[in-house]
């Protein structure tokens, strides 16, 4: 979350907007979903009529927003993804606010697709293995191909603090999440139950309780080992 009351710095275009920040909120993807990470989120401005772009002149589509956290010491610090784009904007003349969509330069690359195959095919030949790109044929160079090759060399791209797009190893078959499998009604005995979800809708309603059940095997320690 973005709050203003937690010393926080809006630079829009290197204009600073920090005393009309409202209220604003970032989120990423998670990895275990996507191998091309994105941040997204909004924010919104308000307390004047100067915030106002209603022919999107001041704020433009792809207009660069950076976030920073005043420290104890006084000194400004970027947010983790305190590097971001104006995507959209609306306005409330009412209020008057102004509230924008943002995202990083991947979820702004992921809603243009058409407009930048070359930045895409500069990804593919950055961040996949040589022996990876070497294994397959590659006709199209687009976020489909990427997206595949990034989960075979079981990698994710991101976006860091600066705004420069970097790579990770990504969960696999001996890291966190490695034996987790779909969900699924193994029985509807809460006695006996060991995972519960709904079956393509088939099941309306799940059971009301589950009783859960362990045991653990605890070493006594010797006389020895109490000293």
């Amino acid at each position: 979350m973005i709050n203003s009351t937690g010393k926080v710095r809006v630079f829009i275009n290197e204009v600073d907007y920090s005393d009309f920040l409202v209220e604003g909120s970032i989120a990423d993807d998670s990895a275990y979903t996507s191998t091309i990470i994105t941040s997204s989120g909004s924010m919104k401005l308000a307390g004047s009529s100067s915030v106002l772009d209603f022919n999107k002149n001041a704020f433009p589509i792809g207009s660069h927003v950076s976030i920073f956290v005043t420290l104890s010491n006084g000194n400004l610090a970027k947010l983790p993804r305190g590097s971001l784009l104006i995507l959209g904007s609306t306005i409330d003349i009412k209020e008057p606010s102004i509230t924008f969509e943002l995202g990083c330069t991947l979820k702004y690359l992921t809603a243009r697709e058409a407009n930048y195959e070359s930045e895409i095919e500069d990804l593919i030949e950055t961040f996949i293995p040589q022996n990876i790109k070497e294994s397959f044929v590659v006709e199209e160079k687009d976020l489909s191909t990427l997206t595949n090759l990034l989960d075979i060399a079981g990698l994710v791209i991101f976006q860091n603090s600066a705004g420069t797009i970097q790579k990770a190893k990504r969960f696999g078959n001996d890291g966190l999440g490695g034996n987790v499998d779909d969900a699924k009604l193994v029985s509807f005995d809460k006695f006996t139950t060991i995972d519960v979800n709904t079956i393509g809708g088939s099941i309306e309603e799940l059971p009301s309780s589950i009783l859960v059940k362990a045991n653990t095997e605890i070493q006594k320690l010797s006389d020895e080992d109490d000293d």
